[in-house]
């Protein structure tokens, strides 16, 4: 699952579908779903992929929806994609990262002079998360990449992306922080140092997500499009979540053990 519009474009180019092609049905409020294979190592056959997007960002707004698919859809695994704001020191744009935990931003009690944090907390779950502390991105998901963006829409692109483009994955202690405020009131890297220092990233629906998914098997492949600056950048959009959709296919290729497999 995608977000907004050019998370759900990178999406579907990472596993081959044209965005113009006829969707395999869409959804009574409009939502259009896709469906796709790639074949999976651990398995040994082919895993049935279905593609959409929520459409509407914030916690909220992506804990609602995702319940609502998760109504019409039961899947082994759930994986949303998208961008996310990094912190500069541990980061860099273009770079994915995928988190072993959630951390939720907002929750509190207002005292008349201070505020007192009520963090809550989800975590991915350890089998799935096993599997994603195995998987290293190799040459073939750095052509990938450099394919993709090769034939992408130029006006989508920085006029200062690296050639060759080499994306760090980050999914060994990774926490992600969410929250509506967050990005807006510019506290990413303060929250950073005090709370926990393995938040390497922070958004806006990653924990509506969860919390959406909570009672399922679920991960987060988030690409750093911008440092959370103000007025909002978006020449790394495109290029982030790319990076981000490719590092899925490549971890379902590679390293996923669908439900049932053996464990100890």
């Amino acid at each position: 699952m995608a977000v907004v519009e050019i998370e759900r474009l990178a999406l579907l180019a990472a596993f081959d579908i044209d965005a113009e092609d006829p969707a395999l049905f869409t959804t009574e409020s409009g939502r259009r779903i896709y469906a796709t294979r790639v074949h999976s190592r651990h398995a040994g056959r082919a895993l049935d992929v279905t593609l959409t997007s929520l459409t509407a960002p914030l916690n909220v707004r992506s804990a609602a929806t995702i319940t609502q698919l998760k109504s019409r859809f039961s899947a082994g695994a759930y994986f949303v994609i998208g961008m996310a704001a990094g912190l500069r020191d541990k980061t860099t744009v273009g770079d994915v990262v995928v988190p072993e935990l959630v951390h939720y931003y907002e929750p509190g009690r207002q005292e008349p002079d201070t505020f007192e944090p009520r963090r809550e907390v989800e975590h991915v779950n350890r089998v799935l998360y096993r599997n994603l502390s195995y998987y290293e991105p190799g040459d073939r998901y750095f052509a990938r990449v450099d394919e993709l963006l090769a034939i992408a829409d130029a006006s989508r692109l920085p006029d200062d992306l690296p050639v060759p483009f080499r994306p760090k994955y980050h999914g060994r202690n990774v926490v992600l922080v969410s929250g509506e405020q967050l990005i807006q009131d510019g506290r990413l890297t303060r929250e950073q140092v005090r709370f926990d220092e393995r938040i390497k990233a922070g958004d806006q629906e990653a924990y509506g997500a969860a919390i959406g998914l909570q009672d399922a098997t679920w991960a987060l492949f988030r690409g750093i499009a911008d440092y959370g600056e103000h007025p909002k950048p978006n020449r790394y959009q495109y290029v982030a979540t790319t990076a981000a959709a490719v590092a899925l296919r490549e971890f379902l290729e590679t390293e996923y053990e669908p439900l049932g497999a053996a464990e100890f």
